[in-house]
C-alpha cells in the first residue's frame, strides 16, 4: 500500500482504515474529521477546504478521479471528476458530477450538474443539468434541462423546462410540456410555448389549444413530493390518494352494473392496506397486474 500526501496536507491527515491506496493518491487540505474506510484509492485526487463541510468516503472504490468536497457511501468511481457531490450505492464512470445528489445511479459519460437529483437511474452519453429531478429515469444520449423525469425512458431529445411521467421519448425536441402516459396533458406556465418537435426532420407535432396550466414549481413539486429516494430513510414513494373517494361496502363493488355477481377468487391474499401500497419499495412493478407500461414515442 503506498499512500502519497501532498505537502499542503502536512498539518493534518485523513483517518485511513483497512484502506488500499496505490498509484500517486494525493490528499489537499483535509481536516482531522475527514474519514476513509475500507477503500481502494488508484490514482486519485482528494481535495477539500476547511469551511466546506467533511469528506468522508466509505466503502468505496476510487481510480483515476479527482474528488472534491464529496461525501461518498459504497460507491465506485473510474475517470471521473466529483465536486460537491453526495452519492450512495452509485457507479460513476468517465463522469463529471457537480452539486449533485445520487442515489442508486449508474452513469458513464455524463455531465451531472447545478443542483440536481437522481435516484435510480441510468444516465449514459448524456448532460442533466440545472436542477434537474430524475427517478426511475433511463436518460441515453440526451440533454435534458430544467426537468422532472419520473419512471420514464429518452433517448437521443433535447428536453428543457419539462415534466415527464411514465413516457418513453426517442429523438425528440420537447419543451415546456407535462406528459404522463406518452400524453400531453399540460403547459409549464401561461405563455409558455409547448413544443414537440422530431429532431431528424424538424416536423413539429401538433399542440392542444387547452391544456391545464400551472407554475413550473407547481408541476415540479407536485412529481417530486414522492420523489424520495436520496437518503437511506426516504426510499417510500408518496403515492397520493385523491381527497374525495367513493365509499361502499365490499359486496357493492363486486356487483355488476345490472347486479350480476362478478365472480370473485375464493382465495386471495389478504394484507393491510399499508403493506400492499409498499409494493414499490419492496422493487414490484409500478404498473398493476394486467396493465402494460406506454408504448415508445417513436415518429
Amino acid at each position: 500500500m503506498g499512500c502519497h500526501p501532498s505537502s499542503s496536507s502536512s498539518s493534518s491527515s485523513p483517518t485511513i482504515s483497512r484502506s488500499e491506496i496505490t498509484n500517486n493518491t494525493a490528499f489537499t487540505n483535509l481536516t482531522p474529521s475527514d474519514t476513509i474506510t475500507r477503500s481502494a484509492l488508484d490514482n486519485v485526487a482528494i481535495t477539500h477546504s476547511y469551511s466546506s463541510p467533511n469528506t468522508t468516503i466509505t466503502r468505496s472504490t476510487l481510480a483515476t478521479s479527482t474528488i472534491s468536497h464529496a461525501y461518498l457511501r459504497r460507491c465506485v468511481a473510474s475517470n471521473s471528476t466529483l465536486f460537491s457531490v453526495l452519492a450512495s450505492r452509485t457507479e460513476i464512470q468517465r463522469s463529471v458530477v457537480a452539486d449533485a445528489r445520487l442515489r442508486r445511479c449508474t452513469l458513464s459519460n455524463a455531465n451531472i450538474s447545478r443542483q440536481c437529483r437522481l435516484a435510480r437511474s441510468v444516465v449514459t452519453n448524456s448532460e442533466v443539468v440545472d436542477g434537474c429531478s430524475v427517478h426511475r429515469g433511463t436518460i441515453e444520449r440526451s440533454t435534458v434541462r430544467g426537468s422532472a423525469v419520473k419512471r420514464s425512458r429518452l433517448v437521443d431529445c433535447d428536453v428543457a423546462g419539462c415534466v415527464i411521467v411514465g413516457s418513453d421519448f426517442r429523438g425528440m425536441v420537447l419543451r415546456n410540456g407535462v406528459w404522463k402516459g406518452g400524453k400531453l396533458v399540460g403547459r409549464m406556465g401561461a405563455g409558455a410555448e409547448v413544443v414537440m418537435q422530431r429532431k431528424r426532420d424538424g416536423v413539429r407535432m401538433a399542440v392542444p389549444d387547452r391544456l391545464e396550466t400551472r407554475e413550473p414549481t407547481v408541476w415540479m413539486n407536485g412529481e417530486e413530493e414522492g420523489d424520495s429516494g436520496m437518503s437511506e430513510g426516504e426510499e417510500n414513494m408518496n403515492m397520493g390518494v385523491p381527497g374525495t373517494l367513493a365509499t361502499r361496502e365490499p359486496a357493492v363493488w363486486t356487483k355488476g352494473d345490472q347486479g350480476a355477481t362478478r365472480g370473485v377468487p375464493e382465495a386471495l391474499a389478504t394484507r393491510e392496506p399499508e403493506v400492499w401500497m409498499k409494493r414499490d419499495e419492496e422493487g414490484g412493478s409500478v404498473m398493476g397486474e394486467g396493465e402494460e407500461a406506454p408504448p415508445p414515442y417513436e415518429p
